[in-house]
Parts: structure tokens; sequence; C-alpha cells
């Protein structure tokens, strides 16, 4: 069971903006006071904590791209019992700009016209493999005819080293760095968010397992509705001109204040509570300072060393990079907004981004992967299933549930964790068979559990 004391980590693949409404729900309290946002550095880190179960708190959450390099190991931990399913898109278009600091390169209005440039470019530079990053960059090479020798693979934040070089007018960047593109939009030549073709395309999604679904539904609303808020807000006016303040949710004052208060309910002595309460006065006139949404984020941004936003050499610069930022992102539209995305065109997000995964992947050994087939479900809520060869178990799963289900029993998804630590295949035709025989004899319950055990 899960109190409300109990952590809840959202994990996630990305602390840079192009995350800034997942900064702002926790920044602002959307989400429940027990959740809490962990940067994993990296889409594997982020997909590979919800197997992780050695920490303290609950992984529940991951929001990262769903085509991780390591996903099949993941969903491999758990099995069919308890598979890996996306509740949500967050990105749902691709947030990637093509960038040059030639004067000869003008904007274009499709991919296409990229064939224009064929003698000015000479080199690609883009993100390593195993991201989105280097597939668009694989999808330019091809527009511009160019041997593989001729991208150039780099660490994110690194690609703008290559300005420094004799080489920086020949050089065009793939990049996702929305602060300095906001920056330079003039030397923007193409933006994929406007690519047709790739329209709705699963850039990042909120992924979880399905046994959080069912068991814990109510959190997993709360984060969806958090996100779905802060996007609204992110996406508005007020963002940038709203005279609104805010405490900042993530001060250590403020959970002391909250771990101080939270003890008076064990103190009987009238002493200790005033003592109590008096510390909590303390913390709070220490900590008096509102902020702005604009303040929010660049705290959140300033707090890892590598942010773009540390570079700036003061406060007015800092806004004007933030402001320029979500101007960018909102004429862009590149988040899920309330509503937008029904099941089926989640799906079809899910299908565009796997289509060029399968085109232009290849891991560090230069192997091909296989990616997953998804089944889309509608109860409790609509998500995505990530499939991996196992549908006769999982038919066998769900005839199982059902069956639990009619026959009374309250805590089938423990029984049905059970059967499969010790089933490796069931034939799902004899199954059925026997459960239409036990529907009429509900007192035959631990008959059936033995019978399929054996």
């Amino acid at each position: 069971m899960v109190t409300m004391k109990n952590k809840i980590y959202i994990n996630h693949a990305y602390n840079g903006f192009l995350y800034a409404p997942l900064f702002l729900a926790y920044k602002l309290n959307l989400l429940p006071a027990n959740m809490e946002l962990k940067y994993r550095k990296g889409d594997e880190a982020a997909v590979n904590a919800l197997v992780n179960d050695k920490e303290q708190g609950e992984n529940w959450f991951a929001i990262c791209d769903p085509f991780a390099a390591n996903i099949s190991e993941v969903i491999k931990s758990y099995g069919p019992q308890d598979p890996l399913v996306i509740v949500s898109a967050f990105i749902k278009k691709l947030p990637i700009w093509l960038y040059s600091d030639n004067d000869a390169l003008r904007p274009i209005k499709d991919e296409k016209s990229l064939k224009n440039y064929i003698k000015h470019i000479d080199y690609i530079i883009c993100y390593k493999k195993n991201n989105t990053g280097y597939l668009i960059a694989q999808r330019v090479n091809e527009q511009l005819q160019k041997i593989p020798s001729h991208i150039k693979q780099c660490e994110f934040g690194q690609e703008f080293e290559y300005l420094k070089t004799p080489q920086a007018n020949e050089c065009l960047f793939v990049t996702s760095d929305v602060l300095r593109m906001a920056e330079n939009s003039n030397k923007i030549i193409y933006d994929y968010a406007q690519e047709k073709d790739l329209n709705p395309y699963l850039f990042t999604a909120v992924i979880t397992r399905r046994s959080v679904i069912e068991d814990h539904l109510y959190s997993v609303l709360s984060l969806l509705g958090g996100l779905r808020q802060a996007i609204e807000i992110f996406n508005s006016q007020q963002i940038k001109t709203g005279d609104k303040r805010f405490y900042d949710n993530s001060d250590i004052s403020y959970k002391q204040l909250d771990e101080s208060l939270s003890s008076l309910g064990d103190i009987e002595d009238k002493a200790q509570r005033n003592s109590v309460i008096n510390q909590a006065l303390d913390l709070i006139r220490k900590n008096t300072e509102k902020y702005s949404y604009i303040d929010l984020l660049i705290r959140y941004l300033s707090k890892y060393d590598d942010s773009y936003i540390n570079k700036q050499q003061n406060q007015q610069q800092k806004n004007k990079i933030i402001e320029d930022a979500i101007d960018f992102l909102q004429a862009d539209e590149i988040y899920v907004k309330e509503g937008e995305l029904d099941i089926g065109t989640l799906e079809l997000a899910y299908n565009n981004a796997k289509k060029i995964w399968e085109k232009y992947h290849e891991d560090n050994n230069n192997n091909q992967r296989t990616f997953f087939e998804i089944q889309k479900y509608y109860e409790p809520i609509p998500y995505l299933l990530m499939k991996k060869n196992w549908d006769q178990s999982e038919n066998a799963n769900e005839i199982i549930k059902s069956l639990l289900h009619k026959l009374g029993e309250i805590d089938a998804n423990e029984i049905i964790k059970s059967l499969f630590t010790k089933v490796k295949k069931l034939d799902t035709s004899v199954l059925k068979t026997f459960a239409n025989k036990l529907i009429a004899k509900k007192d035959q319950l631990s008959e059936f559990i033995e019978y399929i055990v054996e």
C-alpha cells in the first residue's frame, strides 16, 4: 500500500527546456505532494528506473522516448504479467531543427529542398546513436546524398562546438537545443515540427506499468492532470504577462515545514506543539519570496551546471531567452493539449515514430533492432500496451483475470502474478473450455488455480 508519505518518482530523461511543462507542474504544486522528479540523464536510464525496486520510493513513471535502446530488457524483466504501457504523449511533434551559420543557406519550406544546398554542406552534426536526432541526421543525409562519414556525432549540448572550427560554414546542425534556437531563430533552415508526414510523432511519452494503472489509477490520473494543467499554462499568454507570484515548491524549507507540521498530530504536550508551530513560522518568515512562472523555470534550469541558461550574464538576458523559447514552442505547438490525442491518434504518433526508427536505426554495433507492436486498451483509461511476442500468455492473462472477477475474487492481480511465476506457457483454448465450465461452479476456485499451476 502506498501512503501520501511514500515518494512516487517521475523519472525524466532530460533536464532541458523542452521539458518545461513538467518542471512547471512540479514547481506549482500541480502534482501530488508525494510525487518527486528524478532526472535520470537519458532515455535508457529513465526507462530502466521502472524496474528499479532498490530505492525507497516507487518508480512508477518514466517520461522519455518510448524507443529507448534498453526498453526490450525492461519489458522482459516483468514479462507478460506486468507489461509497459504508454498512457499519454508529452511531446507529440518533432522538436528538431536544422541550423546553419552559412548566410548562403536560407529557410526552406519542405525537406526535399535541402537538395538545393548539396554544394554548401559538407558535414552534418548530430547527437550520438540511439536517439531521434541521429535518425533525422540519417534522413537529412539521404537528401544531401552524402556518404555516412559526413555525419559527425556528439553529446547533447556539444554540437555547437563545431562552430569554433574552420569548417563551421560547411556544417549543418541537427539540434533540439530550443534555447539556442530561440536566440538564433534567423539561422534555422528547417523546422521538423512542421513536417506533415511526421505529424503526429511520439517524441516523448509518459510510460508506466499496467499494474500501476490497475492498482494506483489515482496516481496516474493525478500525474496526467498536472501535466495537462502545466501545458495549458505554458501555452497561454499569462506565462509571460501574468502578474501572479508563487512560492517555490522545491525549496527545502517548505519540505521541512511540511514535515514539522505533520508531526503535530503525535504531540500532546501544548508547549511542544507551540514550539513546533513557532519553528514552522520561522521557516515561513525566512522564505516569503514569491516568483513568476519564468522565475520558476529559470530556478529549475539553473540548478544544472551544464544548462545554457547559466551561461547568460544577467537576469535580463535569462528572462529574454526564456520568453523567446516560450514563443518558439508555442508557435510549434509541440505539447499535447487537453483532449487533443485520442487513443487512435496516439497509436498513429507511435507508428510514425516506429517507421523512422525501423528505417534509420542502427545500434553501436551496427545491428538492427526489432521494435514493438502496440495494442490499444480502453479500460480503466485508454492506453497503449507495448507487446513482445506473448500473445498467447497475454490472452490467457485476460481470461484468468476476467474469470477471477466473475468469481468475486478481489485480489485477482496478485493471483495472476503468482500464476505466471509458475507457468511459462498456457494453452488458451484449453483454458477457455475449463473456464466456461467453472463459471457455473463458483465454489471450485481452488481447483481452478491448482489446475492452471499443474
